[in-house]
């Protein structure tokens, strides 16, 4: 019988301060060093690196890019750990990484405003025309034409119209229905 030790698995999280998974996250784990092990977007679920990591070594989760209105956080240390597990039992070890929101710019004292200049008085000063008095309205040469209230509709060639095209409709469907038979 032989017995393989189960691979670590580390689960690397990105969320907001309510602990609401984030999305669009530039992220990377380096080792000690500094050399890139792995980079990705976070998204709405945990990235896992499965077998990627030793047990016993300790890596860093760094943002290179934060989502639009959130401040890059600062690198997280992980130390990667060897957990007994017994066979078929699955273990991920939980990695969780916090954004803060960015914080509005407040705008600066935009100073006192100039004190405005008295307008020039103007040179030429016109007066209104002298105006008329209101005249009386005059009749007009033919009676104005309008519709009223109860004037009569002719709806007759309407409807008839809309009969014929209902039909015509029918025997086009019905010849359509013929054909494709």
């Amino acid at each position: 019988m032989i017995w393989l030790e189960p691979s670590v698995k580390v689960g690397f999280s990105k969320v907001d301060e309510a602990g609401k998974m984030l999305a669009g996250a530039s992220l990377q784990v380096e080792d000690e060093a500094g050399n890139i092990i792995e980079s990705w977007k976070s998204s709405a679920e945990a990235h896992i690196l499965d077998g990627v990591l030793t047990a016993g070594k300790t890596y860093y989760l760094v943002e290179t890019a934060a989502p639009d209105g959130y401040e890059i956080a600062e690198r997280v240390k992980v130390d990667v750990v060897a957990k007994d597990v017994a066979p078929g039992e699955n273990y991920i070890q939980e990695i969780t990484m916090v954004d803060k929101k960015k914080t509005p710019e407040t705008p600066g004292n935009p100073g006192t405003p100039a004190t405005p200049s008295n307008p020039a008085n103007p040179t030429n000063p016109t007066n209104p025309a002298n105006p008329t008095g209101p005249t009386n309205p005059t009749e007009p040469s033919q009676p104005v034409k309008g519709v009223g209230t109860g004037d009569p509709v002719h709806v007759l060639p309407y409807v008839l119209l809309f009969i014929a095209s209902g039909c015509i409709l029918i025997a086009v469907l019905r010849k359509r229905e013929k054909i494709s038979e």
